[in-house]
């Protein structure tokens, strides 16, 4: 965080829990108990001085998934539970109240990347943002991983998937491009509907086309850069997103994506230029981006 703050770089905080030594994350009992794991979190973060440079924090990543919210099943394989059950919807209003009494001065969200279609029976009110994780292979938005036959299952970290994606998915995009972008397209636009409903900011951490791609040897990534850009430009021309990525694979060790310096200044350069229908006035994380 302090080489981020010096290059004036705010920084989003997630947590993945995930399965350790002490397996600790069985410990968390309650939505007070992840409450106090991130006040915690947020006093060394303050201590240090760099509370100033955080963009908001996410409770927890890609709720509720079993693999993310161990402490909401009886284990990893159970089936996934909605966001309009009551206990699953207090985890996130009582965490975040007890939360805000500590750092009022944060943004908050929980990251969602599931129940699209019912998004207008789910209570969001608690939160300060939508982030929303969307690619164009989610299920409720394409058959693609399904034409491939790529597992989301228990099995879903397999090698084979990988193989299958790797040997398969330019050919499957390339039969028919314009319909995967208008499937992305709708999915896009159906995020941008949900933050009109709930009159909530948009932000889209992990995105676009696929989700597991591998920079093995020979691997082509044109086809996985072409539909990011489609999405990016999707996204930002609905005025609806205030921070959007270019897609799932910007780390460095992704050295396939960063052979393209120019695609990522370009899509950079699109991002930055694009405008906004959300209101300072009305919208926090507006004012807090205003304010940083």
């Amino acid at each position: 965080m302090a080489a981020c703050a010096d290059r004036g770089i705010a920084v989003a905080l997630s947590t993945w829990f995930r399965e350790d030594t002490t397996n600790a994350r069985a410990r968390i009992s309650g939505p007070e108990v992840l409450a106090e794991l991130w006040a915690r979190t947020l006093d060394t973060i303050a201590a240090d001085g760099l509370l100033g440079h955080v963009l908001y924090v996410d409770l927890c990543n890609e709720y509720p998934l079993p693999l993310w919210t161990p402490f909401l099943y009886p284990g990893e394989d159970a089936e996934v539970r909605s966001r309009t059950e009551g206990e699953v919807h207090s985890w996130m209003e009582e965490s975040l109240a007890a939360l805000r009494a500590r750092h009022p001065e944060l943004i908050y969200c929980f990251s969602f990347c599931n129940e699209f279609e019912s998004y207008q029976e789910q209570d969001v009110s608690c939160l300060d943002l939508l982030e929303l994780h969307l690619w164009m292979v989610q299920p409720e938005c394409s058959d693609f991983y399904e034409r491939l036959g790529y597992g989301l299952g228990a099995d879903r970290f397999d090698p084979v998937h990988y193989t299958r994606l790797a040997a398969g998915g330019e050919r499957l995009y390339a039969s028919d491009p314009d319909h995967w972008r208008q499937r992305l397209a709708v999915h896009i636009h159906r995020a941008a509907d949900w933050s009109r409903h709930a009159n909530k900011p948009l932000v889209t951490i992990e995105s676009w086309a696929v989700v597991n791609y591998k920079d093995w040897p020979g691997l082509d990534w044109g086809w996985v850069n072409e539909l990011c850009e489609y999405g990016v430009d999707t996204a930002v021309d609905t005025g609806r997103w205030l921070a959007v990525s270019t897609s799932n694979f910007c780390g460095p060790q992704f050295v396939g994506m960063w052979r393209d310096l120019r695609w990522h200044q370009r899509l950079t350069s699109r991002i930055h230029g694009g405008e906004t229908s959300l209101s300072a006035e009305a919208d926090p994380f507006l004012r807090h981006l205003a304010k940083g």
